[in-house]
Parts: C-alpha cells; sequence; structure tokens
C-alpha cells in the first residue's frame, strides 16, 4: 500500500529549541533538516522536531558533524534538554540512555561521522535505538498511560554541535540506514499531529508507574504480614532508664516481633527490645520450628533491636553467625550474603559463647585437591557457632563462585 505524506512536512521545528540553537532551511523542500551551534554558556542545549508520532511505527535518523549528542524522543512539555525530566527518553554520544536525569548504559557511544538510530513503536510502546545501522533492542518501555500523547523527534548537545536529521521525506535524502520502521516523512495523517495534542499526567513516570507502586507496596505488605504472637512474653521485666543519659533502653518484653518498618516505633522504648528479652528471643527463635520465613524475620527484627540501642558487639556477631548459618541451611543467599558482610567488617576473633540450648547447624568443609575447598551443607547440631565456620563458608563461597 502506498504510503501518505504526513499533513505537515517532517523536520527539525525553529519554535521549539533554545536561543543558541541555528536551524538552516533547506531552500529546495522548506524543510529544516541542519542544526548547529556555535558557542553557548549553557551546558545542555537542544530542539525538537515534528510531527508527533502518536500510532504506528515510526524512524528518523540523526547524523553526528561535531559535539556530544543526545537524541530521542519527548513530548511537546518536556525539557529541551532530553532525558532530564519525565517526559523525554534519550540516547547520548556516551553509550547511555536517560530518562528523569537517571543514566543507564546502553548501546554503544557514537562520535563525529556516525548515524543515530530513533525508533519508536506505539503499538508495542517501546523506544529503541542503533547506530551506523546496528539495532540495540529496546530502550525504554512506554506507560500505557501515555497512550495518545504524541513523540516528538528531539536533540540535545553539550555545548557546541552540528548536526544533520533525516526524516525520509520524499524530497531530502532517505533515512541511511533505518530499520523496520517507516521513515517519520512518509507518516500516515492519522498517525502523527503537527503540535500540541495531549500531554501527560505530571504523576506519570516510567521507572514508577501506578502499577509498579502498587506492586512494590504489596511486596512490602506481604513482609510485614508475620504470625507473630505479641502476647508471648519474656520473663526479664524491664526497669525504667532513670539515668538521664539519653541512650535508647528497650522495654517491651516479647519474644515474638517482627522487624520494625515506622521510624517513629524505633524510637520508642516500648517497641524495643532490651539484652536479657532479646537472648531470650534469641533462644525462642531457634527452639519454635517454625517456617524460614518466619525465623528469619525474627532474626532480622533482633538484628535491628541490637542496631538501634549499640548493644554489645559480640552480640550481635553471635546473632549475625546464627543468621549466617540458618540462612545457608534454608538456601537464603540474600540473607547470608547480609549478614556476612557485617561479620567480615569486623576482627576475626573467635567468639568462645553459645547461643542457650538451642540448635543450629553447622558445616563441614569437604577438600578437593583438584577444584580447592567446597563447601557442603550437613545436617548436623551443635550448641553453638563458631566465628571461624562463617569465615569459612563466606571464603569459600567466594572461592567456588570465580569458577
Amino acid at each position: 500500500m502506498k504510503r501518505c505524506r504526513s499533513p505537515a512536512l517532517a523536520g527539525w521545528d525553529p519554535s521549539t529549541k533554545d536561543a543558541e540553537v541555528e536551524v538552516e532551511q533547506d531552500p529546495l523542500t522548506g524543510g529544516c533538516y541542519k542544526v548547529a551551534c556555535a558557542s553557548t554558556a549553557r551546558a545542555w542545549i537542544g530542539l525538537r522536531g515534528r510531527p508527533g508520532v502518536v500510532t504506528g511505527q515510526y524512524c528518523f535518523e540523526v547524523k553526528v558533524g561535531e559535539g556530544l549528542l543526545r537524541v530521542g524522543w519527548s513530548s511537546s512539555t518536556a525539557a529541551l534538554a532530553l532525558g532530564t525530566d519525565a517526559q523525554g527518553f534519550g540516547f547520548g554520544g556516551t553509550g547511555k540512555k536517560s530518562h528523569r536525569n537517571k543514566f543507564a548504559d546502553y548501546g554503544i557511544a557514537f562520535e563525529v561521522g556516525d548515524v543515530v538510530s530513533c525508533c519508536l513503536d506505539r503499538d508495542q510502546r517501546q523506544i529503541s535505538f542503533g547506530v551506523n545501522g546496528i539495532w540495540y533492542g529496546k530502550a525504554f518501555d512506554i506507560p500505557k498511560a501515555w497512550d495518545g500523547v504524541a513523540l516528538f523527534p528531539a536533540v540535545c548537545a553539550r555545548e557546541a554541535f552540528r548536526a544533520t536529521g533525516y526524516f525520509g521525506c520524499p524530497d531530502h535524502p532517505k533515512v541511511p540506514y533505518g530499520c523496520d520502521f517507516w521513515p517519520l516523512g512518509a507518516a500516515y495523517p492519522e498517525d502523527v499531529v503537527e503540535s500540541g495534542g495531549p500531554v501527560p499526567e505530571p504523576s506519570l513516570d516510567l521507572e514508577e508507574s501506578a502499577e509498579r507502586r502498587g506492586a512494590r507496596s504489596g511486596r512490602f505488605a506481604k513482609m510485614a504480614r508475620v504470625d507473630q504472637d505479641l502476647t508471648v512474653l519474656s520473663t526479664h521485666k524491664p526497669v525504667l532508664d532513670t539515668t538521664g543519659s539519653g541512650t535508647l533502653i528497650g522495654r517491651c518484653r516479647a519474644l515474638e516481633r517482627g522487624y520494625l518498618r515506622d521510624a517513629a516505633k524505633l524510637r520508642d522504648p516500648q517497641q524495643i527490645r532490651p539484652m536479657p528479652v532479646l537472648r531470650e528471643a534469641l533462644r525462642h527463635c531457634l527452639s519454635a520450628g517454625r517456617a524460614w520465613s518466619w525465623e528469619a524475620e525474627m532474626l532480622r527484627a533482633i538484628r535491628q533491636d541490637i542496631t538501634v540501642q549499640h548493644l554489645d558487639v559480640d552480640f550481635m556477631e553471635e546473632v549475625c553467625e546464627v543468621s549466617c548459618l540458618r540462612a545457608l541451611a534454608n538456601g537464603d543467599w540474600a540473607v547470608f550474603a547480609s549478614c556476612s558482610s557485617t561479620l567480615k567488617q569486623r576482627p576475626r576473633a573467635p567468639l568462645a559463647g553459645a547461643v542457650g540450648s538451642a540448635s543450629s547447624p553447622g558445616f563441614r568443609f569437604d577438600g578437593d585437591a583438584s577444584r580447592g575447598h567446597r563447601l557442603e551443607l550437613r545436617a548436623c547440631h551443635s550448641r553453638g557457632c563458631q566465628r571461624g565456620f562463617v569465615d569459612s563458608s563466606i571464603e569459600a563461597c567466594s572461592s567456588e563462585s570465580d569458577r
């Protein structure tokens, strides 16, 4: 099917640019394809093109003549410094993509003489880029809430620059490399708008959409729903601090209490447990025989109470060692890594104490002359855990991961 020309000639828009940018009008077509800036006191300057794409799959390309460029797509109300706000999606000469002034590695760096392809797929809600005919895949997902919001070609540069845009207009040289998308200069009239159109809501955010915020809140809510019995109390009865030192001293007696996610509660002595209660809570946790998710939450809460009260360092090491061992026994590498990093930052003096009468899994290390030490978890039990066990497991895991 023959394509129809867009309602307005595709190219750079002289009405949406920074004052320092100069746009050269083609004497034959009347379109604006070449842009330049001789000098500027500002770090980043830019401009937008036309038309804006609402539906369909289209592309344009930019050839770098001079300077460090960033190219891509943006809404009609986006900042001209492309990729520094929520309404612009850019790909820069340093090989990084940018949105909301957040930068991430993507594709490769490009420089003078290179041609960058900017592809927009409104059907799949994706933006992608290529350099010199090599396509680097999806760079951005466009939120569904942006449907109907026109996205315009955009370019910005750091200080002085020169560039030429290729939009595939009938009377202008074709897009040098292109992709599977139609050039913007041959767009269907119903797919594009000349200017304006709906603008994205200020709250819309590609990286923090309402769906993602809801999912994240759900994960935290799930973590907070710990099956805890606050009526299970310690035999220890905390006394009121009358020293006036200002140091937080807990007065809570609950043996089962989940991790606190409210900053106000972390400053409330009625929510924090003192050392004797924490020792009893540790024994209760290890002897309860509950699921690992419950046990991990209890151990994390104990470590939290120790931290906010700046309690005994040796006791913190003891709890971290137990947490490491129990995490390894249950294959929870995230908890193991977190607790082992705390231990690795401390002196290597071994602990001589035991963890009450509770049992905790120990480790045995099998030597293998051809592959070095390999960590093998055994279902053996010991009355305590020595610092050497955890140190060795950290080293063994590290050497194993290097292979």
